[in-house]
């Protein structure tokens, strides 16, 4: 069994409310949240879910968090590190950062960006404990639950603005590139779109289709001088990067065009009973 991997196993649930962020205050509130049966610290426990439906016409349901893992004795066969280079997790000496020419770290990378991440469709997943249903990450900022160079899961506005106002982590969290700055750009327009009424519109709209401009508006080749990368990407990094563009536009950009469709149906503000 060395090296082989165990399979996604189910972690949690997450909860999901028909409306998102504008179903009735008690839905609204669970839209989201994550509930863990081994909590980690900032994580909340599956014990403390409440189970839907919450009311009557409830149209909450709940999602597995799946994850995976692998053996400690070496990588999957798929995998893009020698076992020597794994982060290890029993001991902080055992977790720093190990230096082996990984993707991007001759571009300002974060040192948690190879933190117990795999790749998968040649794109990484679960950086510094990100779980695999977040999807994948790119630089810095790109991805859910990944900003500023680390797992944000639990993080207040407060307190990853503390994190980013650091001295000793602005010059470690600096976009690598012109997309992964477009993704800083987004994370900053979804705070603010947190103190609007319509808040789930504002992401939705105003900030995810911005930001699929803005990808649809960079050059094909990742080395393009449009894209201003801290230096030149190698093979390896350039398609990594094309991969992760492709994926997000599309990814926003469906979610977008859902939300203009619902909302030509009215069915996003019409009935509060969700």
């Amino acid at each position: 069994m060395s090296g082989q991997r165990r399979g996604k196993y189910h972690v949690g649930w997450e909860w999901y409310s028909n409306k998102g962020y504008n179903a009735c205050n008690q839905c609204a509130a669970l839209h989201g949240k994550k509930f863990y049966f081994e909590p980690r610290a900032g994580q909340q426990s599956a014990d403390n879910m409440p189970q839907p439906p919450l009311h009557p016409n409830c149209r909450c349901y709940k999602k597995e968090i799946l994850d995976y893992t692998y053996l400690d004795d070496e990588w999957a066969g798929d995998e893009p590190y020698a076992a020597e280079e794994r982060p290890a997790q029993d001991s902080p000496e055992e977790q720093q950062p190990v230096r082996g020419g990984r993707p991007f770290e001759s571009h300002g990378i974060s040192d948690r960006f190879h933190r117990g991440a795999v790749k998968i469709f040649g794109v990484h997943w679960g950086s510094d404990g990100r779980s695999i249903t977040d999807g994948p990450n790119y630089g810095n900022h790109g991805g859910q639950n990944w900003g500023s160079g680390r797992n944000t899961e639990g993080m207040s506005t407060r307190d990853r603005q503390k994190w980013d106002n650091d001295d000793q982590n602005r010059d470690r969290i600096k976009p690598i590139d012109k997309m992964d700055r477009y993704f800083k750009e987004h994370d900053i327009a979804y705070d603010k779109c947190k103190d609007k009424s319509d808040s789930e519109r504002c992401r939705l709209i105003e900030a995810d289709e911005v930001l699929v401009r803005q990808l649809r508006s960079l050059p094909d080749n990742p080395n393009a001088e449009e894209w201003k990368s801290e230096g030149r990407k190698n093979a390896e990094e350039v398609a990594e990067a094309k991969r992760y563009r492709s994926y997000a536009i599309w990814f926003f950009e469906g979610r977008s065009n859902w939300y203009r469709a619902e909302e030509a149906e009215g069915d996003l503000h019409g009935d509060s009973s969700e």
